[in-house]
């Protein structure tokens, strides 16, 4: 288990025996409660009653889910954690490396953020000791602008982005405990955009890609498909899922013909987008920012 900023910086966790994984909900500091998933339909409580050893570390947890027996969960011993730093020209990018304790130069994966509302630091959740655990090192780094990381994610290119990831490639590869020629990306959502244009970008560097939730659609098709379903699973009519797909897609066309905005045109989109703020469908047309930006 650990952090996932896309959980809101709950903890992520999976369950190597029952191949389950999930959020945990904090109801205290010491419980926690998780819902259905697959093949299970009732809530899950569980409370982590803490193990520690004599310096008062947690060692173990007790895994309590209702229907079933307690289990102990013990603290991996498996990996060690470093904090490291390293440079895309004038950008400076901070993250940790999971490295497992076994000896000799490890196959290592960079993990690539996902797009949010705010920018995703290196809390991946669980990933890092899975993939530890599996003996494959683990570089997960703070996305530009965020966390200790220096830049802005917002005014960057994916081209830049692709080239933060070679950055942590190019350090990996530096490393005497890992293999320069088996280290690949693990693109999650958005960062299956970035995962291929960075391997295409490598020079042949990359030995693997994997992709988690990415999408082979163009970034703003994409939206408008992610649109209409979430209009579908609120139960709006065909129309009312059209009207919505049709002003996000209004939004994408109109950013993708103006290299430059001014402020005329952008006034007339908003114009377009405050037209529309009193349909039902309105609030999940993921347009709501528009009347609320600058043409920069």
């Amino acid at each position: 288990m650990g952090p996932m900023d896309e959980a809101g910086g709950c903890l992520a966790f999976f369950d190597s025996k029952t191949r389950r994984g999930g959020i945990l909900y904090p109801r205290s500091d010491t419980v926690f409660f998780t819902g259905p998933t697959f093949g299970i339909d009732y809530p899950i409580a569980i409370r982590a009653d803490v193990r520690r050893d004599a310096r008062g570390n947690i060692r173990a947890l007790l895994w309590r889910e209702a229907r079933t027996r307690p289990r102990e969960a013990t603290r991996l011993d498996d990996h060690v954690s470093e904090d490291v730093t390293f440079q895309n020209g004038p950008v400076r990018l901070a993250g940790t490396v999971t490295v497992p304790k076994r000896p000799g130069r490890h196959p290592a994966v960079i993990l690539i953020h996902g797009a949010g509302g705010t920018i995703p630091t290196r809390d991946f959740g669980y990933w890092s000791s899975y993939f530890s655990g599996h003996g494959v090192a683990v570089l997960a780094f703070d996305k530009r602008g965020g966390g200790a990381s220096g830049g802005d994610a917002n005014t960057a290119t994916y081209g830049d982005l692709a080239d933060d990831v070679l950055a942590g490639l190019t350090y990996l590869q530096s490393r005497s405990d890992i293999d320069p020629n088996r280290i690949g990306f693990y693109g999650m959502s958005n960062g299956g955009y970035i995962a291929p244009l960075a391997a295409a970008r490598s020079g042949g560097r990359v030995a693997f890609i994997t992709v988690r939730s990415g999408s082979a659609r163009r970034v703003g098709d994409n939206i408008a498909y992610e649109v209409g379903n979430d209009l579908q699973s609120q139960g709006f009519s065909d129309a009312e899922v059209a009207k919505g797909v049709a002003i996000r897609q209004r939004v994408t066309d109109f950013v993708i013909s103006h290299p430059t905005i001014s402020t005329l045109a952008w006034d007339s989109l908003k114009a377009e987008v405050s037209a529309v703020t009193q349909e039902r469908w309105y609030p999940w047309s993921r347009v709501l920012w528009v009347p609320r930006v600058s043409p920069s």
